[in-house]
């Protein structure tokens, strides 16, 4: 019965990613945490390594607080996402505003995730409008060697607000949350 009770708090602590501290015989625990830090810190309870980058609920971050790299990624998962719907865009019995709100409601959400934390510049702003143009070619069945301007693309889907647009009304909702 004892081996068992130690078995399930061994398989929980390292579960919890909590490591028995080895160096006392006590059964005192310590978390091994990862931090950014300019020089080595050390504790005697805490373990602490010193990264350049690491993940964080899914997001990576970086000591420099660059995020082009996250923004390239959300892109190309909403890329995959949009060559995922290509057999349902290319159906001719849906209509045109129904394949523009399914864009908007599976496409851009996967794009935008965590959106509100990204500093964007303006390579990645062009970027961000680009796969968005990209996004209402492929609806719209229109190769890049159709000579057709970006304004007659979104004149004929009317997608009504960006997807740069949606992104900064995320971060103004996030602001006036935290505020």
């Amino acid at each position: 019965m004892k081996c068992q009770l130690v078995r399930k708090q061994q398989k929980w602590t390292w579960n919890n990613r909590l490591v028995p501290n080895r160096k006392r015989s006590t059964s005192r625990l310590y978390i091994k945490t990862k931090i950014m830090a300019s020089g080595p810190i050390t504790s005697w309870q805490i373990d602490v390594v010193t990264v350049a980058d690491f993940i964080f609920w899914g997001s990576k971050i970086t000591s420099d607080g660059d995020c082009s790299h996250e923004i390239k990624r959300h892109l190309l998962l909403g890329r995959k996402v949009m060559t995922n719907l290509d057999s349902i865009l290319k159906s001719k019995d849906i209509t045109l505003p129904t394949k523009v709100c399914l864009v908007k409601a599976m496409v851009f959400p996967v794009v935008m995730y965590g959106c509100e934390s990204w500093t964007i510049k303006k390579a990645e702003r062009r970027r961000i409008d680009a796969f968005e143009l990209w996004c209402w070619r492929t609806l719209l069945r229109v190769p890049w060697t159709a000579r057709r301007s970006n304004q007659s693309i979104l004149k004929e889907v009317s997608p009504g607000c960006s997807l740069e647009g949606l992104m900064l009304k995320l971060k103004l909702q996030y602001l006036g949350h935290l505020m």
